[in-house]
């Protein structure tokens, strides 16, 4: 009689994607900081205010002062 263990153990699943594909799948699903803008020009169209002079955008201008 063949003893098993039931699959347990301390070895993980084979990974299926790459690392790099899980780190941007990673950062896709719970998000990086955005960087704060350090400029003070900034246009509004719609929704959405985007600084002239880096293209960062965001729900309000913001500063990093």
């Amino acid at each position: 009689m063949a003893t098993s263990d039931g699959g347990k153990g301390s070895s993980p699943r084979p990974f299926s994607v790459s690392n790099e594909e899980y780190a941007q799948r990673w950062d896709a699903i719970f998000g990086k900081d955005k960087p704060a803008c350090t400029h003070d020009v900034w246009t509004h169209t719609g929704d959405v205010y985007k600084c002239i002079e880096c293209g960062l955008e965001a729900e309000k201008p913001y500063f990093s002062r």
